[in-house]
């Protein structure tokens, strides 16, 4: 009998992980774009799709960065997001999304 809870425990934890990951809740470490070029740092978040990107955009913040404004899930608004990068003091590499204050 334990031996099979075991196994069961196993597989619902399982299952749970995979539907967490498939379901975007994980996200990697955020990427630290500071020494990149504004152009390399705006193609690393195009390259994440509709996704969100995560981006360190200070020593202990980090923000979730969409390549287009309208990636943005609803009731949310996109809003531009600059970080200082190698070449560029405010380059913008894409959108945050924040509360849309018409909707609330």
């Amino acid at each position: 009998m334990l031996k099979t809870f075991c196994r069961l425990s196993t597989i619902v934890a399982v299952a749970l992980t995979c539907t967490v990951a498939s379901n975007g809740f994980l996200q990697a470490a955020p990427i630290d774009l500071s020494s990149l070029t504004c152009e390399q740092a705006i193609e690393k978040i195009r390259a994440g799709g509709r996704k969100p990107t995560n981006v360190r955009t200070g020593p202990t913040t980090y923000d979730n960065v969409y390549k287009e404004r309208f990636n943005c899930p609803s009731q949310t608004r996109g809003m531009v997001q600059t970080i200082k990068t190698s070449d560029d003091a405010k380059c913008h590499i894409g959108f945050t999304c924040g509360p849309d204050s018409i909707n609330n």
